[in-house]
């Protein structure tokens, strides 16, 4: 988060810029280090579910599963 006092956020946008691929950076707003969930559940989880769910892909479609 943007009030880390671990690691200084200003070091994640050059690591940001230097990975190529994909991603997407999120700098929480008044969260600590390591303390983004803590802080923000439902937005953390939201954003990590979208950016996985882009790249897996469930091996069963709908309706496939036991018990239908």
């Amino acid at each position: 988060g943007d009030a880390d006092d671990y690691v200084p956020t200003w070091m994640v946008y050059p690591l940001y810029e230097a990975k190529p691929g994909e991603k997407e950076l999120w700098v929480v707003p008044g969260a600590t280090h390591a303390m983004s969930y803590r802080d923000n559940p439902e937005e953390y989880t939201r954003r990590v579910g979208e950016f996985v769910g882009r790249y897996i892909v469930p091996e069963t479609e709908p309706g496939d599963g036991p018990g239908v």
